[in-house]
């Protein structure tokens, strides 16, 4: 099987949908050996900022000297994204390999009833998971999928957990009020391993710290413990499209006049529990120093994130997909008027996954957006909501807004008809910035 085929197989396997649950992927670790086995890791749950805070751990520990796998999803243009050692995404070659050895293990656990077909993301974790057991890194992080306690990635025994911020989404799965979904989400926190918690609405905080004192485990958290502010005294010129200042102080660290190439007040929170984690770290034997931290923090790169790809018109990629993403990207947006940034109009291109609150994101970014073009995602895990149900929500609003079906050229669209001091924002699913991404960098993965 080449790459390509096995590329096919994985989405083929899309149709088992999610079906949440350790005992497939436990199944197929077994027979794979055990790669997880020994393996050190971090391991970070939430509902937004997982990528971002999985980046910048990432970024610090390989500046630190280890060797580290990285495991995220989605991706935004090439699977490989999804698994990277020391920073480079698997070989398209070491992802044939590894699913052509898997198909006979597939095949013997499908066909026992009691355990169904593994989905594509339990066969991914185990593509992620054996790449890294060969690669030997010193150091796993691995972003959960969706929830936590069921989890493919909750096979791990991580020595620290990292839970970011908590809020609604994945309702139909996770429940419906924030102690349930906090509930689904502590499910990562293991007997006796430590935790690092973002600040949390206090129902959230409260079912995270009562699972902590139940597992014996250690916690610290984010405002309380490891504390930040944003801005600084520095002295090298920047513009707030390139990225930000920030302080940030936690137990063993204290990083003055931090440049964090990452745009919005959440990042740092995010860059804030990155350090919390490192700091757990460092008391279990992972040695860094304050250089490096720094090192790793200004070398983060994390695409599609408020990413700005051009400058006139501005163009900003961010994959918020939720309501509590969109009420960061539309903080970020009201910042970027008050400092004098946007003299001209905000357009927004907006596609959004079907199983999204629609009605309420649109409500949201239209505090900011002048204006929008509703679209949708070439291609989405669940399928997109449609392009007249984004335009009608704005119409509502009294925001005037054009339909294009297909998201290039909306994109294009919203290019052609940008005045100066325009800012373009495209938003609302991560499979919409993967769509469009490759308009600024010519299709090259990254």
């Amino acid at each position: 099987m080449n790459y390509d085929e096995s590329l096919r197989f994985m989405r083929a396997l899309g149709k088992f949908g999610v079906n949440l649950g350790l005992a497939r992927i436990e199944r197929l670790l077994e027979m794979l050996g055990n790669p997880h086995q020994g393996l050190r890791a971090i391991h970070i749950a939430g509902t937004n900022g997982k990528g971002s805070t999985a980046a910048i751990i990432d970024s610090i520990l390989r500046a630190s000297g280890y060797r580290v796998g990285l495991y995220t999803s989605p991706h935004l243009v090439s699977y490989t994204e999804r698994i990277r050692v020391d920073g480079e995404a698997i070989p398209e070659i070491d992802v044939a390999r590894i699913i052509t050895r898997m198909m006979p293990m597939l095949e013997h656990i499908a066909g026992d009833r009691e355990l169904g077909h593994p989905t594509e993301f339990e066969v991914s974790t185990a593509l992620a998971l054996a790449f890294f057991n060969e690669r030997k890194v010193d150091m796993a992080v691995i972003e959960v999928g969706m929830g936590g306690r069921f989890d493919a990635t909750n096979v791990i025994t991580p020595a620290v957990s990292v839970i970011t911020h908590i809020d609604y989404d994945h309702t139909d799965r996770l429940g419906t009020t924030i102690r349930d979904i906090a509930s689904e989400k502590a499910g990562i926190i293991k007997e006796g391993r430590p935790v690092v918690v973002a600040p949390q609405h206090p129902e959230a905080w409260e079912v995270i710290e009562a699972c902590c004192r139940e597992k014996g485990s250690a916690v610290k958290l984010v405002g309380r413990d490891v504390t930040f502010c944003t801005g600084g005294f520095h002295a090298t010129p920047l513009s707030p499209l390139d990225g930000q200042y920030c302080s940030i102080k936690g137990e063993k660290y204290t990083l003055g006049d931090l440049f964090l190439p990452l745009l919005g007040r959440h990042q740092v929170v995010n860059c804030a529990t990155a350090l919390g984690a490192v700091e757990v770290l460092a008391d279990r034997g992972i040695a860094t120093s304050e250089e490096a931290i720094r090192q790793g923090i200004e070398a983060t790169r994390w695409p599609g994130r408020m990413e700005v790809v051009q400058r006139d018109p501005v163009v900003i990629l961010d994959g918020a997909h939720n309501l509590d993403g969109i009420a960061r990207l539309v903080e970020g947006l009201h910042e970027f008027r008050a400092k004098g940034l946007v003299p001209g109009r905000i357009k927004v291109v907006i596609g959004v996954s079907r199983d999204k609150p629609v009605v309420e994101m649109v409500r949201e970014l239209a505090s900011a957006a002048d204006e929008f073009v509703a679209t949708r995602a070439r291609s989405s895990r669940l399928g997109g909501a449609e392009p007249e149900a984004i335009a009608q929500a704005a119409r509502l609003l009294g925001k005037p807004v054009e339909i294009e079906m297909d998201s290039i050229e909306a994109v294009r669209r919203a290019l052609t008809g940008a005045g100066p001091g325009d800012f373009i924002v495209i938003c609302g699913s991560l499979y919409l910035v993967g769509d469009v991404r490759p308009l600024w960098f010519d299709n090259v993965s990254l």
